[in-house]
């Protein structure tokens, strides 16, 4: 709620800093470079959430979205010059983008009769992943390629919910959320196409996030434990070794509750009161 705040913690769970002032946002996500942040902030004026942009060395902000739309699910380009993110202009949310530099408008993306929630972004920039409805009447992960037709497929299929996907620093793998177990889990499947499945998570968890190197997963737990799992990506299978318990975390409610910066010492997340 009103005052949720933006927190930089190592991973130890010792808090560095804060990041601008105490707010009504989520959705935050860290550049590439580790530099900025970007952040949906209620903008009370027109209550509708507006994206930010924090300079996090030197302090400053700017404004990225104006209007009385809605905007949320900020994810940078592999090289931290464009984002995109889905704002509601004509009822559904879409996907749209604009330069970082704030400079210019916003152009669509794509278009569609439902709402469209954007997660990551591929390191080779070919491919844009995002959560939306299925044809089951189900939220699943879609996938963008943004070369060739452009056409847009169902990642994950299956009567269940599944969302949140981040693809692995190499673009081989993608770790997404899913209720088919019954309840939220993590797991990683082979990208393009997710012929098999490996469940990361133990007994319930969501937003899973790699560390830059791709040999380490992130995620929350169902008691809002902040989780790290070592994985072996080189072969064909994945191997999960053991999860382990990082640091108690208070977070707000909501998507994309936490991320990693550059190094993976820092981790950023929307800390309640």
């Amino acid at each position: 709620g009103a005052n949720s705040r933006l927190a930089m913690f190592d991973r130890a769970g010792k808090e560095l800093r804060t990041i601008g002032a105490p707010a009504d946002l989520f959705n935050h996500r860290i550049s590439p470079d580790g530099q900025r942040l970007a952040v949906a902030v209620l903008d009370s004026s027109v209550v509708n959430y507006q994206l930010w942009l924090y300079d996090i060395s030197r302090e400053k902000e700017a404004r990225l979205t104006f209007g009385h739309y809605r905007s949320r699910n900020t994810v940078w380009s592999p090289d931290g010059k464009t984002l995109i993110f889905a704002m509601n202009k004509k009822g559904p949310y879409d996907i749209f983008e604009k330069l970082s530099d704030s400079t210019g408008s916003e152009a669509l993306v794509l278009e569609s009769e439902t709402s469209k929630y954007p997660t990551d972004w591929s390191a080779d920039g070919r491919f844009v992943a995002y959560s939306s409805s299925s044809s089951r009447d189900k939220t699943s992960v879609w996938i963008l390629p943004r070369i060739g037709g452009r056409k847009p497929y169902d990642f994950v299929q299956g009567d269940h919910n599944a969302g949140e996907a981040r693809f692995s620093p190499a673009g081989r793998w993608l770790a997404y959320t899913s209720d088919e177990s019954g309840r939220p889990e993590g797991y990683v499947a082979p990208f393009p196409q997710a012929t098999s499945k490996w469940q990361v998570s133990v007994a319930g968890g969501s937003s899973p996030k790699w560390r830059r190197d791709g040999k380490e997963l992130f995620y929350l737990s169902a008691d809002s434990r902040l989780m790290a799992v070592d994985v072996d990506t080189s072969g064909a299978i994945i191997q999960v070794g053991a999860v382990r318990a990082l640091f108690q975390v208070l977070l707000r409610t909501g998507p994309s509750r936490f991320d990693l910066s550059s190094t993976s010492e820092q981790i950023g997340y929307d800390s309640a009161p």
